[in-house]
């Protein structure tokens, strides 16, 4: 079993495979990590301090193949709205100490049988595959509503395409795989934003985003709705680095998606990962 969510980033819940990944890790996906992205900006920086760099995505024009992988949101209606079942990874190997949603990458055993190559219908059922080995819940894999696909920069080396799936309901009591998981809890949206926050909780920018937009549901009755109604999503996720000011990813739609010194007409698909305070900004 492998952590999918992390990914799609696992560049992200796209999460990925941590036995694909060992010890490396996708340095831009939290605060910590931005010193890394700063080293490399730093070896090819220009004698320009406001000049922005253009992101490595650009660099290449032969991006890796996607490897698919599933990610599942498994919810339920609690005393203060809507849970989710959030899953913590050991402090060793790929993002360490994160909390994720239960995920990871499709096996060949997740094709379905009447259409093989159909790539979603192989993540839903790698999705409630990996909720059963990783939390001991079994979700029905074709009630699971797709609501998004999280795919990293252009120019990583591994590539996960992570489908992002809501389960309407589960059975049976969760017990965490301890071999890839240390701790597990039931949050409200807003409860899980708040611990990333304080600092307590890291998150890749997929989870983050995911309970961002969950938190304005009153019940999993209408997230579903909104799942089960909405074309998913896709996020092929740029960065925008700026000297002094703090990493940005941006999705289609932004007004600097395309290139860095794009004219800036104010359209907004990012998240500013401002430390202790991520902004999401979005207006088109």
């Amino acid at each position: 079993t492998t952590m999918g969510e992390l990914v799609g980033f696992d560049l992200l819940e796209c999460e990925c495979s941590k036995s694909d990944h060992g010890n490396q890790q996708d340095h831009f996906l939290h605060d910590e990590n931005v010193t890394a992205i700063f080293r490399f900006a730093q070896a090819t920086w220009v004698n320009n301090s406001r000049r922005v760099l253009r992101s490595v995505q650009h660099m290449t024009d032969a991006p890796m193949p996607l490897i698919p992988a599933a990610t599942v949101v498994v919810a339920r209606d609690g005393a203060h709205g809507i849970e989710v079942l959030m899953v913590q990874r050991p402090d060793s190997g790929a993002f360490p100490g994160f909390w994720v949603f239960p995920g990871g990458r499709v096996d060949a055993d997740d094709a379905d049988p009447a259409d093989p190559t159909n790539v979603l219908a192989a993540a839903r059922r790698a999705a409630a595959r990996e909720a059963l080995e990783e939390t001991s819940l079994t979700v029905d894999f074709s009630a699971l509503a797709a609501f998004a696909e999280w795919r990293p920069p252009l120019t990583e080396v591994k590539r996960f395409g992570t489908w992002f799936f809501l389960a309407p309901a589960f059975t049976g009591e969760v017990t965490i795989n301890e071999g890839e998981l240390v701790g597990n809890k039931w949050v409200t949206p807003t409860d899980g934003l708040d611990h990333h926050g304080r600092g307590e909780w890291k998150f890749a920018p997929p989870t983050w985003h995911t309970l961002h937009t969950l938190r304005s549901f009153d019940s999993l009755a209408d997230a579903m709705a909104w799942a089960h109604d909405e074309e998913p999503q896709c996020y092929t996720t740029r960065a925008l680095i700026v000297e002094g000011e703090p990493l940005t990813l941006m999705w289609h739609g932004d007004a600097q998606y395309e290139y860095d010194d794009a004219p800036d007409n104010g359209a907004r698909h990012r998240i500013v990962m401002v430390k202790g305070n991520w902004v999401y900004e979005r207006n088109v």
